[in-house]
């Protein structure tokens, strides 16, 4: 038990019990010396004594066993978090840009510059008529450049590309910001312009649709001449079968075939007949047979256009082909046609 105890209560606990068992049989060999009876009691005590001091020399002299002190939890350092995927994205384009149209041969390419370079661009959504090999007037052509021109040559604009998309001529197509006004959108509100195949959701698309509708609703333009306009373009060929031949100038009689039988006539009278060539008005080369009430008509229509210029219009001098004479625009609008905007 005292082993027992020794190793749960300690050694230094030990040392003091040994020491008390040691003097108390050192007191009753003392008492008892002499007697040989009762000397022998303190050798229980005794042996005790040595048999504790024995112990606890030993666990003295024992190499104590280092106590394992409780693991101190270390901070774990964190993980490191996986470093998001850089990706490299495209430099977006800007909206709008600032550029300069400078040449506007055709209509629905003008050449624009941008930062100094020089670019032909297609119009989106929007194609106007243009002036074919063997028609000497294509309806609304001529129109349609010389109203380009006069919006956009030597003007500062905005060009909207389309997500930098291409047409099958490697062409950028595009949006042409004038001021405030689209001039997409003004191509289809003066007539001058259809709208090609689109996708639904195209910027602008519901405001181009409404224009070209109101456009289409009251005939102007391109949505006067019937079956000019279809689905894919314009038809070129109705013009040709339209086309009528020019009319041939009167030549007079000789003279001498007049002269051949004189008629003697009272002095002072003249033949009726001789009277009524002198007063008709001979016609012109350009004017077709009935056309014209007086004797020098001045205003001039397109048959195939059925538009009217004026002298001084924009389009007076070209409009050689297919000619009709008015001798006013009363006249002319009377007989179903419009006036030049040029």
């Amino acid at each position: 038990m005292l082993i027992l105890g020794g190793l749960l209560i300690g050694n230094h606990v030990m040392l003091v019990l040994a020491c008390a068992l040691g003097y108390w049989s050192f007191s009753l060999y003392r008492k008892y010396k002499g007697e040989a009876d009762k000397t022998k009691r303190h050798y229980v005590p005794l042996g005790f004594a040595v048999f504790v001091l024995i112990i606890w020399g030993g666990m003295i002299n024992a190499p104590e066993q280092p106590r394992q002190a409780a693991p101190v939890p270390t901070p774990s350092a964190p993980e490191p978090s996986p470093s998001p995927t850089v990706s490299v994205q495209p430099t977006p384009i800007p909206e709008r840009l600032a550029a300069k149209v400078v040449n506007v041969s055709d209509v629905n390419s003008p050449v624009v510059q941008i930062d100094g370079k020089e670019e032909k661009v297609r119009l989106y959504l929007v194609e106007t008529p243009e002036q074919k090999e063997g028609l000497s007037d294509t309806p609304l052509a001529t129109e349609a450049l010389d109203f380009a021109r006069q919006k956009l040559l030597d003007q500062d604009v905005q060009i909207e590309f389309v997500n930098d998309q291409k047409d099958s001529q490697g062409r950028r197509l595009a949006f042409i910001h004038l001021g405030e006004n689209l001039f997409n959108q003004m191509l289809l509100d003066q007539g001058l312009a259809r709208m090609t195949d689109y996708p639904s959701d195209a910027k602008y698309i519901e405001d181009l649709k409404r224009t070209e509708e109101t456009a289409k609703s009251s005939s102007h333009g391109i949505w006067g001449i019937a079956n000019f306009v279809t689905a894919s373009g314009y038809n070129y060929e109705i013009l040709t079968a339209a086309k009528e031949p020019e009319p041939q100038a009167v030549k007079e009689q000789p003279a001498k075939k007049e002269q051949a039988k004189p008629e003697t006539k009272p002095s002072g009278q003249t033949s009726p007949k001789k009277e009524a060539s002198q007063s008709a008005p001979k016609p012109s080369p350009s004017t077709s047979e009935g056309s014209a009430s007086c004797s020098n008509p001045t205003i001039k229509g397109n048959r195939n256009s059925m538009i009217y210029h004026v002298p001084g219009g924009a389009h007076y001098n070209k409009t050689k082909k297919n000619v009709v004479m008015f001798c006013s625009e009363k006249e002319a609008q009377a007989a179903g046609y419009r006036k030049s905007k040029n």
